[in-house]
């Protein structure tokens, strides 16, 4: 009984470590990326230009790049 109390009680430790050293380890991992997306975003679409899910992916497009003021381009890719 009391090696289950100290694999839990080791267990219960370990997570707590962890949750402690995530939010200090987090911002330093953060600040080392650049921005995302460096480049154009490609918007694939598998559907032919011209239909429904075109222009809807059209306006999607538009959207998220007023939303993230990132470039966005539609790519249909029909077949």
């Amino acid at each position: 009984m009391s090696s289950l109390t100290a694999v839990n009680r080791r267990t219960l430790l370990t997570m707590f470590g962890g949750s402690i050293a995530t939010p200090v380890l987090a911002p330093r991992i953060a600040f080392s990326q650049e921005a995302w997306p460096a480049r154009t975003v490609r918007y694939v679409n598998g559907f032919p230009a011209g239909g429904a899910t075109d222009t809807l992916s059209r306006i999607l497009c538009q959207k998220m790049s007023e939303l993230s003021g990132q470039s966005f381009v539609v790519e249909n890719r029909g077949g």
